[in-house]
């Protein structure tokens, strides 16, 4: 569909996930030590594996055996991190983001039916 839609995804922090903040910040801690990281094959793995816990150390030292790294929740709290974390925390607010999946079409907000039913108009 290149010619006729675009599919934009961005990992938005919502205070409805109780994980949310501390693994967008691991994900932006491990990116900025992993310069040539790609951020498609980071989300992949945060999503496959299920961080059943709401415990913020447990989960990073999940984390951290995933990526075989060994991150402190120190490490997470810099000037730089905290920054691109409020930057990304802004972003869904402004745009009145409140759950997930979240999908506009044409500027509209629509269900995943409404974007199915345009994907088959365009093929």
């Amino acid at each position: 569909f290149e010619d006729k839609a675009n599919l934009y995804y961005y990992d938005f922090p919502l205070n409805i996930h109780p994980k949310a903040e501390i693994l967008i910040r691991l994900k932006n801690k491990y990116l900025e030590m992993n310069k040539n990281a790609k951020l498609k094959d980071i989300l992949s793995k945060i999503y496959s594996f299920r961080f059943n816990n709401k415990i913020d150390s447990i989960i990073i030292e999940e984390f951290n055996i995933l990526f075989k790294t060994n991150y402190t929740r120190k490490d997470l709290f810099s000037k730089s991190l905290d920054k691109k974390y409020k930057y990304d925390y802004s972003i869904p607010t402004s745009l009145g983001i409140k759950y997930t999946p979240f999908f506009l079409l044409n500027g509209k907000e629509s269900s995943l039916k409404e974007i199915n039913t345009y994907l088959k108009e365009i093929k």
